[in-house]
Formats: C-alpha cells, sequence, structure tokens
C-alpha cells in the first residue's frame, strides 16, 4: 500500500492551479399555468337557448305576414337583390337578410326578412340570457356573504335571472316592435351584445388580449349596422380602465392625440362643421372638447397611478386596426353597385356617392342640446329617457335595476368592473345619445326617436337580471337579515305596482272608476290585457310579501323564483296591442283599397 500523499488538484504547491468550478445552476422548467375553465357553463348556454326558442317562438306567433309602413318597403327590396338600402347602407345586415330570402323557400320576400330580424332580435335576448346567467354567478362569487349558497340554487336561480331579463326586453315595446317586421334594429342589438359578451369574457381574464380585440371588431360591425352605436365607444373605453388600468391609460392616450389634432385641423379651418354661428355655441364641439379635456386628465391620472406609460401601445394600435377591418364591410356598398341592383339608394359605387351613403347625407346634422345655456330642456330630455325605461320595465322593474348598486362596495374587482362598464355604457347610450338628438319635447317626437333607445334598453335589462339574483342569493343565505328588508322592499314594490296599475286603468278606461274598471276589464269582448297585467304583477309583488311572513326560519326559494317568472307574462301582455301584427297584410289591403273604387 502506497504511503505517498495524495496530489493536490492545484499542483505541487496547491497554489497555482485554479480552484474547481462550481457547477452551473440548473434553470427549473416553468411551472404549467393552469388553463382556465370556459367562461360560460352549460347551465348558461342552458339559459340561452331557452331564452331564444321563447322569444323566436313569440315573434314568429306575432310576426307581420307582408310589408307594413315606414320602410319595409325598400329594405326588403334591398334584402332580396343584397342592394343598398338608405344611407347609411347597413351592409352587414343586408347580407344578412339576404341570406333568409334564400334559406326561406316560400312566402313573399318582406316575411322571409321579417323572419331573419325576429331571428337576430330573439338570438339578441338569448345572449342578454347568457350575460346575465354568467354574470350572476359571478356577482355571487364575488361577494363573501352569498358563497355559502347552495349550488343547485345558485344554477336556479342564474337561469331564472338570465331567462327574466331576455324575455323582459324580448317583448318591450322598443324590441319587439322592430323584431317582427322588416327591420335594422334588431340586428343592431345582436351585434351590440357580441361586443359585450367579449368584453365580460376579457373582463374574466384580462390576460387573453384577443377578447378586446374581438370587441373592437364586432363594434366595427355595429357601427354598419347603426351609427348611433358608435357613441357607446367611450363606454367600452370605460371598461377596459376598470378592468386593466394600465391598458386603459393607453387608450386614453391614442384619445387625448386625437384631442390635440382635431384642435388643430379646426385651427387651420379644415373642419367647418364645428365653426359656430355668431352668438351660439357649436355643441358638437363642446361635448368635442368634454370628451378630450377628460381623456387628457384621465390619461395624466393613470399614468401616475400606473407610473408607466405607453407600455401597452400596441394592443390599442391592434384594437383600432380590428376595429376598422370591422367598419371596411361599408365597401360592399359600392362594390354592390357595380352590379346595379334595383335598390341603390344614392349610388355609393361613386365617390361622392359613397361619401353621401356614409356620413348620412340626406338627414339633417346634428344638433346636440344645449345643456349650458338651456339645462331644463335637457333635464327634460333626461325625463323622457327615464319615463321611456318605466313605461318598457314598469317601475318595479326599474328599482329592482338599481340592486346591483347597492351591493356594488361588496363586490370584488372583477364584477365591480363589469358593472362599472355596463353603466358606462347605458350612459353613452341613453344620456349622450339623448342629449345628441337633442328631441322637442312632444309626444310625437317621443315615439319618433324612442327605437333609437332599444340598445340603452340592453343595458337595463342586465341590471334587472342582476337585482332578480341578488336579491334571491341574499334571501339564500341570509333569511335572518333578509326577511325585514325584503318585506319593507316588497311593500314598495307593491305600492308602486298599484300606481302602475291605476295609471294604466286610467289610460284604457278612461272615463271609468278605478273599481269600475277592474270589473269591466273581465267583460266578453273587451280588450284589457295591460289591466290583466298590471293586476298579475300587484298579485306577484304580494305573494313575495306573504311567502316572507309566513315563512319565518326557512326561504321559500322556489315560491320567490315563481315570482320572478311573471315578469315575461307582464311584459308579453302589456305590449301585445301595439306590436303583434299576426295577419295583419297591410301591404295587400293598402293596394286594395288604393287602386279599388
Amino acid at each position: 500500500m502506497s504511503m505517498e500523499k495524495p496530489k493536490s488538484p492545484s499542483g505541487k504547491d496547491g497554489k497555482n492551479q485554479p480552484a474547481p468550478k462550481s457547477p452551473a445552476p440548473v434553470r427549473s422548467a416553468p411551472l404549467p399555468t393552469a388553463a382556465l375553465p370556459p367562461l360560460f357553463r352549460k347551465v348558461d348556454w342552458l339559459t340561452f337557448t331557452l331564452t331564444l326558442l321563447f322569444v323566436f317562438v313569440g315573434y314568429l306567433f306575432t310576426i307581420s305576414p307582408d310589408l307594413t309602413l315606414e320602410d319595409s318597403g325598400e329594405l326588403a327590396v334591398a334584402s332580396m337583390y343584397a342592394g343598398i338600402p338608405h344611407p347609411p347602407g347597413y351592409p352587414v345586415w343586408t347580407v344578412y337578410t339576404w341570406l333568409f330570402t334564400k334559406i326561406i323557400p316560400f312566402s313573399n320576400m318582406a316575411f322571409r326578412v321579417s323572419v331573419g330580424c325576429a331571428f337576430s332580435g330573439a338570438l339578441a335576448c338569448g345572449l342578454i340570457g347568457l350575460a346575465v346567467s354568467r354574470g350572476s354567478s359571478m356577482m355571487i362569487e364575488g361577494i363573501a356573504s352569498l358563497k355559502s349558497i347552495d349550488r343547485r340554487w345558485e344554477n336556479a336561480i342564474c337561469v331564472v335571472s338570465g331567462f327574466v331579463a331576455g324575455t323582459l326586453i324580448g317583448f318591450n315595446g322598443y324590441m319587439w316592435s322592430q323584431a317582427v317586421i322588416v327591420e335594422v334594429y334588431p340586428f343592431s342589438v345582436v351585434s351590440l351584445m357580441g361586443v359585450i359578451l367579449c368584453l365580460m369574457r376579457w373582463i374574466y381574464a384580462p390576460h387573453q388580449r384577443r377578447y378586446v380585440y374581438w370587441a373592437w371588431f364586432l363594434f366595427g360591425i355595429c357601427f354598419t349596422n347603426h351609427q348611433s352605436l358608435l357613441v357607446a365607444a367611450m363606454g367600452i373605453q370605460v371598461a377596459i380602465i376598470a378592468g386593466q388600468p394600465k391598458l386603459g391609460r393607453d387608450f386614453l392616450i391614442v384619445n387625448s392625440i386625437c384631442y390635440f389634432l382635431g384642435l388643430i385641423l379646426k385651427a387651420n379651418g379644415m373642419i367647418g362643421a364645428w365653426n359656430s354661428a355668431p352668438g351660439q355655441l357649436n355643441m358638437v364641439f363642446v361635448i368635442f372638447n368634454m370628451v378630450g379635456i377628460a381623456s387628457v386628465v384621465g390619461a395624466i391620472w393613470l399614468t401616475i397611478a400606473t407610473q408607466k406609460i405607453l407600455t401597452e401601445w400596441k394592443p390599442v394600435i391592434i384594437s383600432g386596426a380590428v376595429f376598422a377591418v370591422g367598419a371596411a364591410f361599408y365597401l360592399y356598398m359600392p362594390v354592390a353597385g357595380m352590379s346595379n341592383p334595383p335598390m341603390q339608394w344614392g349610388y355609393p359605387r361613386t365617390p361622392d356617392g359613397f361619401i353621401h351613403a356614409l356620413t348620412r347625407g340626406q338627414y339633417e346634422k346634428t344638433n346636440p342640446t344645449n345643456f349650458l345655456n338651456d339645462p331644463m330642456r335637457f333635464v327634460g330630455q333626461l325625463g323622457m329617457l327615464f319615463s321611456g325605461v318605466v313605461d318598457e320595465f314598469n317601475w318595479v322593474y326599474a328599482l329592482i335595476a338599481l340592486v346591483p348598486f347597492i351591493f356594488f362596495l361588496k363586490m370584488q374587482r372583477r364584477e365591480r368592473a363589469w358593472l362599472i362598464g355596463v353603466t358606462a355604457i347605458y350612459l353613452c347610450l341613453g344620456v349622450l345619445l339623448m342629449a345628441l338628438f337633442n328631441p322637442p319635447p312632444d309626444r310625437q317626437a317621443r315615439e319618433l326617436i324612442r327605437v333609437f333607445f332599444t340598445a340603452s334598453h340592453v343595458m337595463v335589462a342586465l341590471c334587472v337580471g342582476y337585482g332578480l339574483t341578488l336579491i334571491a342569493a341574499f334571501m339564500a343565505t341570509q333569511y335572518g337579515r333578509f326577511r325585514q328588508i325584503g318585506i319593507f322592499g316588497g311593500a314598495i314594490a307593491a305600492a308602486f305596482s298599484v300606481w302602475s296599475l291605476a295609471r294604466t286603468v286610467e289610460d284604457t278606461f278612461k272615463e271609468d272608476s278605478f273599481f269600475h274598471a277592474i270589473g269591466r276589464c273581465f267583460a266578453k269582448d273587451q280588450y284589457s290585457l295591460p289591466v290583466i297585467a298590471g293586476l298579475l304583477l300587484f298579485a306577484a309583488t304580494l305573494i313575495f310579501i306573504l311567502a316572507i311572513v309566513f315563512s319565518k326560519t326557512k326561504p321559500r326559494l322556489g315560491i320567490v323564483l315563481a315570482v320572478f317568472l311573471v315578469g315575461p307574462a307582464y311584459s308579453f301582455m302589456t305590449n301585445w296591442f301595439e306590436n303583434e301584427q299576426r295577419h295583419h297584410y297591410f301591404g295587400y289591403w293598402f293596394g286594395h283599397d288604393m287602386f279599388t273604387p
């Protein structure tokens, strides 16, 4: 056995050789991120299907079999030939309804197009039910005191709330009247609902930017369907700010750049439409400045809050690009015009005709309300807007739509962002649009513009559905606290239902006393569905109160959900007379009476 000392790795003296290298650190593989579950569950799709089918069957039962008044004739001809109706041309709607003229092999063209309009309206209602069902579950999950609810009851609440919200607006006078004739408004609502659902999906997972891009693309489609929807852009940006402030910050920076460019162009006399007459304010320019200044202030505030700037410029540019792609469907008009279809309004195949169609050249220019010099006129218009909500939803449901805001501070950030977005879009499609239209206070003007506010009623319907959900979930999880609040709220609802019933009785039987008119409404051959609907709503509020009073420890949730389902029946019965078009052969009889002595 050798007695030699082992050699040092550093050499003879152990000092001249380099020290051994330490092993390189091993990089661990990144942990796989758990895939997010799909946003919409089976129960949400069930709500969507039930709502769509129910509303679509109702529309088919009451659909117009022929031409009606106003734009029906020219829109039907444009659909038949895939042509170009009145400005702004509605290119996507035209192609969509043209498909129905080919799919349905029977009846006249007006009926076929009406079926397409009815399906788009029913689809919009189904999507509202989908948004309410999933949003309801998100709100329940986001409020700590409601999380303990039984899963089966949660699913039942989501289905009922979504179905009620979808059918309430489905048989709302604004929507129903347009969905059973040849008209463009139901398709505008379904395209808007596509934007809303994409925003909801993005708020659910803000890192998945593709849903923001889809939202802006569909918003470009909205712009081609009805240009009044363009005002919702600011509401969409508010939703983005609430969901992800750093992305919203860069949207506001782009807004600010556009604002300063607009000021430069005006200063050089390149935007004559913003010039003011002597002694008058140009309210379009005033509103432009209000939006621009708000964007600048918001951009500065968010830049300070996030301590960064323009880190999200790429998503903003992409969003603008996909919006332009959606709006580019307007280019269908010159292409279709080259085939010289029988309906080619304004000849948009020429540059002047295209600009005329795109800018709605034949219509009066926008003249917004001067709310600075005449604020009371604007207050009256806001009253017109609110009365439209009450007329179509009733006071009871208008109050239920406020319930989500009572729970706002108890929600998590995600649910708050969603509610902020819905509110902002409503304010744009309701308040701002009312200021831009500047209608006079007479009844004729109110009836003329009411269809333009169908989109704003979508936001009201969403809030009604969420309000019903939160009422039921609060009752199911904290019944002891809920009883007194529920009885008090039910009493308020009953009082409003009685007041609404009295107004309905007065409008229906103008000379009868209240109780005599109630008895008269059950007489033979007497049309009184609105009065019966009011009685049904009052009975529902009484049942709600009694279910709480006589059950001191156990919530009667099944009874309450059944009471909620009165909503669709109330809406259907109230609006039947003005909106059903069964067997109304207007086109035939109008021509018959015109040409027959």
